[in-house]
């Protein structure tokens, strides 16, 4: 039993490096609906700054080209930060603020607020299958190392 409670310890102890790098978010108001995707970096632990954004503002593509980007906080359920993105073929700046639920998104559009920002983790596949081989690996771990025998 004591190295089946080794094995489990190892295993807790490494799934602290694995981490999900990228966000969906979505929000929608008065005359806008939007939906995205944030790949960030770790800057410091939940703190992140967007490296690429892409989704859609009406039905409109959007992405962090020419402009977009910016960071944000996120604590595991909700998050405060500044999401900027190009929308459209014109690759007009469109900007969100959001705190919690709460957003204000400033752009080429006007002025819109609202309270159903949503933001959560999206574990990418590679860490999903990561985890998977290191759990399998734990087992045959378990499964090799020797018994103590108490005699």
């Amino acid at each position: 039993m004591t190295k089946w409670a080794l094995c489990a310890a190892v295993f807790l102890t490494s799934i602290g490096g694995l981490r999900a790098d990228q966000f969906s978010f979505s929000y929608s108001g008065s005359g806008v609906s939007v939906k995205g995707t944030v790949i960030a970096t770790a800057s410091s632990p939940g703190v992140y700054t967007v490296t690429n954004i892409y989704g859609t503002r009406n039905s409109a593509a959007f992405d962090n080209s020419p402009v977009g980007g910016v960071g944000f906080t996120f604590n595991g359920t909700s998050g405060v930060g500044i999401l900027a993105f190009s929308v459209g073929s014109l690759g007009l700046l469109d900007t969100v603020t959001f705190a919690g639920g709460n957003y204000a998104e400033a752009g080429f559009v006007g002025a819109t607020t609202g309270n159903n920002f949503s933001m959560s983790r999206v574990p990418e596949a590679a860490t999903l299958t990561l985890l998977l081989a290191m759990g399998l690996g734990t087992i045959a771990l378990a499964r090799k190392l020797p018994t103590r025998r108490r005699g």
